[in-house]
């Protein structure tokens, strides 16, 4: 059970990711280039990042303490708890949701919409590659277990076999 974002990460995020979207929105009025826009979606995008993780481990946490509860082990968290602080996070996300989409305008109507849409295709294609390659290492490791349980068998045939053949 690793990988917590407490409660400060997550609003010092969602602060930084909104205060990014409002860096952007007045770059975008003041008329700058593509390069002072994009740090701007750069640093937007990390901060939802970190809220999108805290929303999955709260959603495994949830997840965590039925099976404990119906397992009959004392959760470290209520269900209402872990209800409670996803909820506020799921608030949190769309807010941001909200505030991304209402970025992507201002960017089409700046003229700037291209900028958009290419960063939304690499950012895809990095997630496919992403996902092609952990599915490839998960792969791996089922093959490379699968190969290990193997040697561990044929010793133990040997062992059995030795053991029939000697007597020992």
């Amino acid at each position: 059970r690793n990988g917590n974002v407490d409660p400060i990460t997550i609003g010092v995020a969602f602060a930084g990711a909104k205060a990014a979207v409002a860096t952007i929105k007045e770059v975008i009025k003041l008329g700058k280039d593509a390069n002072e826009i994009a740090t701007g979606i750069i640093s937007y995008f990390d901060k939802k990042a970190i809220i999108e993780k805290a929303e999955a481990v709260k959603e495994r946490e949830k997840r965590e303490a039925l099976w404990d509860q119906a397992n009959g082990v004392k959760p470290k968290k209520t269900n209402a708890e872990l209800t409670a602080e996803a909820l506020e996070i799921v608030q949190k996300r769309r807010e941001l949701e909200q505030q991304e989409y209402e970025l992507y305008e201002m960017l089409v109507w700046s003229g700037q919409g291209k900028l958009w849409d290419d960063m939304v295709k690499v950012r895809d294609d990095m997630r496919k590659q992403i996902a092609k390659e952990e599915a490839e290492a998960v792969k791996k490791k089922i093959i490379d277990a699968a190969k290990a349980e193997d040697r561990k068998e044929m010793i133990r045939d040997i062992q059995l076999s030795r053991h029939i053949v000697t007597g020992k």
